[in-house]
């Protein structure tokens, strides 16, 4: 999301603010809208190209508890074959904690991908990324998760943001 210095003209009107940002019609819900509109206009376009998009795993609840008015995941499975959810942690109940939800609601078959992060960059600080506790807990986290979210139709897999990292840690 767009944040304040990221080469974005002082003109546009919003920023991202996970601290004052949430609302009905503040910044925050305003971003959303935009981005689901732009997927709804880029869909139009390219209506036979696969469609997928990375989300925010505080998206989805943020909508259901009425701070966004649109980022459920049905919202964007309505132009979208399939959503990513940025699950990022080194902790495997987290990971399915923060996805369980959206994996429950998802109303079509295979359309959601769990994202884990294995990047060795300390962005976000160490306890986003699987990166830092090794290998054999990443197969470990791993295989918990997958045990956990397969009973969920809408469970399509799991992708890895950075795979340098995964690659790193194989080697190690």
């Amino acid at each position: 999301m767009i944040k304040k210095g990221m080469g974005v003209p002082d003109s546009y009107p919003w920023r991202w603010n996970g601290r004052s940002g949430y609302g009905i019609g503040k910044d925050n819900d305003m971003m959303v809208r935009q981005a689901i509109d732009i997927l709804k206009r880029v869909r139009s376009k390219i209506p036979k190209v696969i469609f997928s998009n990375a989300i925010s795993h505080s998206l989805h609840h943020h909508a259901v508890n009425g701070d966004l008015s649109v980022g459920r995941i049905n919202d964007f499975l309505e132009v979208c074959d399939y959503v990513l959810i940025m699950a990022y942690s080194d902790r495997s109940e987290r990971i399915v904690r923060i996805c369980l939800d959206e994996l429950k609601e998802g109303d079509r078959n295979s359309s959601i991908m769990i994202c884990v992060k294995t990047s060795f960059n300390k962005v976000g600080g160490k306890s986003t990324s699987l990166y830092w506790k090794g290998w054999n807990n990443a197969l470990r986290s791993l295989k918990y998760v997958i045990e956990k979210v397969r009973v969920y139709p809408s469970f399509r897999g799991i992708a890895f943001f950075e795979y340098d990292g995964l690659e790193k840690m194989w080697e190690q």
